[in-house]
């Protein structure tokens, strides 16, 4: 039996006149007017600055729009699953 897979999405970034999209958005873990995280399909990104606002979060686009400052972007990748005994025999 063959099973569709939806193809993965790619995580895009634009920071415009104040304005930031992001594509790829899973989940907003956390939101505040100055620091902002969320869950992306490849790992996590926290984004920092002031006066930040959201105005979209597309669950099913995984399109996510806010306004403010941005002062730094860190980007957290998934890490890889490995077995214990794979770590040991290393």
């Amino acid at each position: 039996m063959n099973e569709l897979q939806q193809p993965k999405q790619r995580n895009s970034f634009r920071y415009e006149n104040g304005k930031m999209t992001i594509n790829g958005v899973t989940d907003v873990i956390s939101f505040d007017e100055k620091q902002v995280i969320l869950r992306l399909t490849d790992g996590l990104i926290t984004v920092r600055g002031n006066s930040f606002k959201m105005e979209e979060m597309g669950t099913k686009t995984g399109v996510f729009t806010m306004n403010g400052n941005v002062n730094s972007l860190f980007f957290h990748e998934k890490a890889e699953k490995t077995s214990f005994l794979n770590k040991i025999f290393k």
